[in-house]
């Protein structure tokens, strides 16, 4: 492939001996003068940005109009965590730093939280104060833009992806409560480490989800 474009390289230059790195910036058709005239290479620009982006590192991606249109009609998908254990909290930590940098996702990761007292204190107004699960995750803090709410319905109102992180015994009354909630083409991530067993063998815990 090198090799092939090095031949491209060599033919673009002895044909257009003025061409330059800072023409190849332009968006004008190429042309080349033999013998007083003109003539125009219908395909070199495409020819000639494949070629630039060879001479750039890393590379850069061709736009197409369905990259572009995909871009602008997506909207950004709200994610939600089904627990807040340890575990939970600390996958909510990487999952709310990617959802800042992604401009696929909403900024707001929401959590649905067990409610329970603190020294007089709802488990979730601490979270969403003080950024530290003090009861499951002491002495971590948390992403500002996770917000913990002990309502099912409100964290799943409307969840394009919904993350499983809790005790698998939860799961079955917590489904029948999702029911509706979501998205339309929700998507489900299982981060719950149990299997269950029918009168057909091992049941996987993606497919009581899927099931549900």
């Amino acid at each position: 492939v090198c090799s092939r474009w090095l031949v491209v390289i060599a033919l673009l230059l002895a044909l257009q001996p003025s061409l330059s790195f800072s023409s190849l910036e332009s968006n004008q058709p190429y042309q080349a003068s033999s013998l007083g005239s003109t003539f125009v290479f219908p395909k070199i620009n495409s020819i000639l940005t494949k070629v630039r982006n060879l001479l750039r590192w890393p590379p850069q991606a061709e736009n197409t109009n369905r990259d572009v249109l995909t871009l602008k009609n997506k909207r950004h998908r709200k994610v939600s965590i089904i627990g807040s254990g340890n575990f939970a909290c600390a996958i909510a930590r990487i999952v709310c730093e990617n959802c800042i940098r992604s401009q696929l996702f909403a900024d707001e990761v929401r959590m649905w939280v067990y409610e329970e007292m603190i020294d007089g204190v709802k488990l979730t107004e601490i979270i969403n104060t003080s950024h530290e699960n003090i009861k499951y995750l002491p002495g971590i803090k948390l992403p500002t833009n996770i917000k913990a709410d002990p309502d099912l319905s409100v964290v799943a109102q409307g969840a394009d992806v919904l993350i499983f992180c809790l005790p698998h015994q939860f799961l079955g009354g917590i489904c029948e409560k999702l029911v509706g909630r979501t998205s339309r083409d929700c998507i489900a991530i299982s981060l719950i480490k149990a299997v269950e067993f029918d009168d057909q063998g091992i049941v996987l815990i993606s497919d009581m989800i899927r099931q549900r």
